[in-house]
C-alpha cells in the first residue's frame, strides 16, 4: 500500500508539473501573438463594472472574446475547451473544477468579488476550503481576471 501511494504521488506531481508547464508555454505564445495586450492603451481599458446576477453580465462583446481568449490559453487544461470542468488534468483534480455551463454551479462564489479572488488567489485561499484551482494573480492582470470571469459567466445556462 504504502509503494503505491508512492507511485500515485509522483504521478500527481507529474501532472502537476505538466500543466505548469503547458501553462507557461501557453503563456509565452499568447504574450507573443498579442504583444501589446497587457502595456495599455484602448485595447486594456477597463470595462463596465461585472454585474453581481449569474450569466447577466453587463459587459460587450469584447470582453467576453477576450476573456474567452485568456481562458483558453490558461484555464482549459482543468476546465475543458467548453468550461464544462472536464479538461484534460481534471480527472486527477479533488475536488473536480467548477462546470462553468452549470448556473447553478456560480452558487459556489456567490458574487462576483469572490469568483475574482478565487482567480487571483486560488481556490483554497480565495474560497477557504480545499481545491486544487491554481492562483492567477501573478500570472494575470487584473483586466484580464475580469475579462475571464465576464467569460467564464457567459457559459451557464
Amino acid at each position: 500500500m504504502g509503494k503505491k501511494l508512492g507511485e500515485d504521488l509522483k504521478i500527481r506531481s507529474y501532472v502537476v508539473l505538466a500543466i505548469f508547464i503547458k501553462a507557461a508555454v501557453i503563456f509565452l505564445i499568447v504574450t507573443a501573438l498579442f504583444p501589446g495586450y497587457n502595456k495599455g492603451g484602448a485595447e486594456t481599458s477597463a470595462p463596465a463594472a461585472p454585474s453581481t446576477a449569474v450569466n447577466q453580465p453587463a459587459v460587450g462583446v469584447p470582453e467576453i472574446e477576450r476573456g474567452k481568449t485568456v481562458f483558453m490559453a490558461y484555464c482549459t487544461v482543468c476546465h475543458g475547451e467548453k468550461g464544462m470542468g472536464d479538461g484534460p488534468a481534471s480527472s486527477g483534480l479533488s475536488p473536480r473544477p467548477l462546470n462553468f455551463t452549470i448556473k447553478s454551479a456560480w452558487m459556489t462564489y456567490n458574487n462576483d468579488e469572490a469568483t475574482l479572488k478565487v482567480i487571483r488567489a486560488g481556490g483554497y485561499i480565495g474560497l477557504g476550503r480545499p481545491s486544487s484551482m491554481p492562483a492567477f494573480g501573478q500570472v494575470l492582470t487584473e483586466q484580464q481576471i475580469k475579462e475571464v470571469m465576464i467569460y467564464e459567466k457567459s457559459l451557464a445556462k
